[in-house]
């Protein structure tokens, strides 16, 4: 670094100039070269020249002293002190200066240049574990998805199981053949059942029973309420309920005879609405129709069962 900087001093001095001769020879020159040029023949002419009166600084210097001054020789550092090297050292000084002006500015440019390599190491690794947060939280999240999924399933099973249930039971329809016997009316009988863990709270029943020509269920016919208690349990009792076929309340033997024949049709629905302990609105419905056998079993009556009818929706509990 020292021959660095030894390099631009003498660099700025030679730019600037080394020193210049003193302005006594320089005037001293001029004035040879003006005698030279006025060396002419000039006229004679005639000059009274007083003599001068002798003073202190006139006085003739003794070839003693004369001699004396030049037998003492000057310090060696005198020429370094004359005015022409002033701008010799401020241009040295400035050259310095400059110089160190320059290293701090590239040590500062390298300071800078490492400050951004390491925040360019450090995006990308601030970027890698912010990729990796990201893919671990999206795990995360299809993991609680699943574990909620899961809960939620346990969450339905456990209703599941411990729900109340309304179910309804039909009994054997009795269509009597004989004339003798004397038969009020036609009725259909059906038991509604309570199973489950838990209380239902019921809102509604409602039943219909009618005879048509059709197999498939009349969906215009009108419902009937029926009466049930507000509230069953689980030590409730099976509650036997009956319902009058419609629009005959007793059927003629020619209608008992088109049943027989599967001329005609036997139809039962209904359904039940009820809320359970978690506040869930559930409904039973039911759709049965009377299908006889092929063949009457026993004396004075045709045998037959109650089979499911209509769409799948019109059997269903939820």
């Amino acid at each position: 670094m020292f021959r660095s900087l030894l390099i631009s001093v003498v660099i700025s001095a030679n730019l600037f100039g080394w020193p210049q001769a003193p302005k006594d020879h320089q005037a001293a020159t001029d004035a040879a070269a003006k005698a030279a040029k006025s060396n002419r023949t000039v006229p004679p002419t005639h000059v009274s020249i007083d003599s001068p009166l002798l003073t202190a600084d006139t006085q003739p210097v003794p070839p003693e002293s004369r001699n004396n001054t030049k037998g003492k020789p000057l310090p060696w550092f005198t020429e370094f002190t004359q005015p022409e090297w002033v701008i010799v050292y401020v241009t040295a000084i400035y050259s310095i200066i400059a110089g160190l002006t320059l290293i701090a500015i590239k040590r500062q440019g390298n300071l800078l240049k490492q400050q951004v390599e390491d925040a360019a190491i450090f995006n990308t690794q601030a970027a890698t574990v912010a990729s990796g947060t990201l893919n671990a939280i999206q795990t995360q999240a299809k993991l609680m998805e699943q574990n909620l999924a899961a809960a939620k399933e346990n969450i339905e099973i456990f209703i599941s199981r411990e729900r109340a249930r309304i179910r309804v039971e039909l009994e054997s329809l009795e269509l009597n053949s004989s004339p003798e016997d004397l038969v009020l009316a036609h009725e259909v009988r059906y038991r509604v059942e309570f199973f489950g863990l838990t209380p239902a709270f019921i809102a509604e029943g409602r039943i219909r029973a009618l005879t048509s020509d059709s197999p498939e269920p009349d969906y215009s016919s009108i419902d009937v309420p029926v009466s049930l208690p507000s509230v069953m349990t689980p030590s409730s009792p099976t509650i036997a309920k009956r319902t009058f076929l419609f629009p005959s309340i007793k059927l003629t033997q020619a209608e008992i005879s088109s049943i027989m024949e599967r001329k005609r049709f036997v139809h039962f629905s209904g359904s039940i609405t009820y809320k359970d302990i978690f506040d869930r609105d559930r409904e039973t419905k039911f759709r049965y129709r009377w299908t006889i056998f092929d063949s009457p079993i026993g004396t004075g009556s045709m045998s037959g069962y109650w089979a499911k009818a209509g769409k799948e929706s019109d059997n269903s509990q939820t």
